[in-house]
């Protein structure tokens, strides 16, 4: 899977979170995952495939993670009743999705955190 259609995964389920005039799915943890687990693996085969064109990519992703983020934490202000500091939002109290914007935050978070740690592969030494 592509890291666009991996970031898509994300941006689907925050577009999910935010239509209330829609149930929220019942698998969305398990689609978190799943995104996770996309996005994740398309980042590990660009940096092993060719490490100088992995760190374009990882600066170019980072952008596009940040945008999400930035989504995930209005919405999680909108459904959060204890988010004070985003007091002039209109408010629509809802844990579920509350919860689900968290955990998509979290993911998020991880996979930031290594994106910006990141320095490069150790060197393995051939055998002689």
């Amino acid at each position: 899977m592509k890291d666009k259609d991996s970031l898509q995964l994300f941006s689907d389920l925050l577009a999910e979170v935010r239509d209330t005039n829609l149930p929220l799915s019942s698998e969305a943890y398990s689609r978190i995952e799943q995104a996770y687990k996309y996005l994740t693996d398309e980042v590990f085969d660009r940096i092993a495939e060719n490490q100088k064109e992995g760190k374009r990519y990882i600066v170019q992703l980072k952008k596009s993670m940040n945008e999400l983020y930035v989504q995930s934490i209005v919405l999680f202000g909108r459904f959060d009743v204890s988010m004070g500091a985003f007091r002039f939002m209109k408010k629509e109290p809802d844990r579920y999705r509350a919860k689900v914007v968290y955990v998509i935050m979290e993911q998020l978070e991880a996979i930031n955190t290594f994106l910006h740690e990141f320095k490069s592969l150790p060197k393995i030494q051939k055998d002689a």
